[in-house]
């Protein structure tokens, strides 16, 4: 069986995400120089790293099998780090999740944005919290919420499928990385998430941009009501930046019970 091939980045995009942080590692814990000069006048030394965000090969860390060729090896999945942290983020996934490393990328960039041009004694703290904590509003669609029972296999399981609007609020481009479903707390699985961008994958929303957004979520069978025909539940979508948007008491029907 032939190798698979690996969706490795360009050389213009490994260049341009080690610029836009200004050469420095991504992740706010480090922030160490990645380039610098080597003792060979003719010469200079990177230590930093173009690494993906989602795997670049299936079975890596983080993989999403939702991704196109393109998308896997385009800039939105590349975050710049030092060597050291590019091998800590993948031997340690669950730490080191999508939505962290979106919110590394993106205050790295903002750090060095605030920096270009300053003297080093006149840098700004760029420690603190530099992205928005709100930046999205979602509205749910009650009429085509819902939920069913199903199985695996012969376990019983139930499906919870949100319907709703999503509205971007903060003035940025934002990204849905996931989403998770509450009270009672579970171990829920999302399957499905997409837009008016007809991706399975949301698109960034632009900024004040209103999308469609549906989820799909199956949990383990002891949710299932006895009787009731309404469901409730919250809902929490999590951004690029790592903020959780919880939208409380949530109802979804039985179409069947009706």
């Amino acid at each position: 069986m032939p190798a698979q091939q690996r969706d490795d980045f360009p050389a213009n995009i490994k260049n341009t995400l080690a610029a836009r942080t200004g050469h420095a590692c991504s992740n706010p814990s480090c922030r160490a120089l990645t380039s610098g000069p080597q003792a060979d006048e003719q010469r200079a030394t990177n230590i930093g790293v173009a690494a993906h965000i989602t795997a670049a090969i299936s079975g890596g860390p983080r993989y999403d099998r939702s991704l196109s060729q393109e998308q896997r090896a385009g800039i939105v999945n590349g975050i710049w780090l030092c060597q050291n942290c590019a091998h800590a983020i993948d031997v340690d996934q669950t730490r080191y999740s999508v939505a962290v490393l979106y919110h590394w990328k993106l205050e790295a960039e903002y750090a060095a944005h605030l920096n270009l041009g300053k003297p080093r004694s006149t840098t700004p703290n760029v420690t603190a919290n530099l992205v928005p904590l709100e930046t999205i509003r979602v509205v749910q669609d009650r009429r085509d919420s819902r939920w069913n029972t199903g199985s695996n296999g012969e376990t019983p399981i139930m499906f919870v499928t949100f319907h709703g609007t999503i509205t971007e609020v903060s003035g940025n481009a934002i990204r849905v990385v996931g989403a998770e479903i509450l009270t009672p707390p579970v171990d829920a699985e999302m399957i499905l998430i997409c837009n008016n961008h007809d991706a399975c994958r949301p698109q960034f929303l632009r900024p004040r941009e209103v999308a469609n957004i549906n989820l799909t979520f199956i949990l383990p069978s002891e949710n299932i009501p006895p009787t009731e025909e309404i469901w409730t539940s919250s809902i929490i979508l999590i951004d690029q930046f790592g903020n959780r948007h919880e939208l409380p008491n949530c109802q979804f029907h039985n179409p069947f019970k009706l």
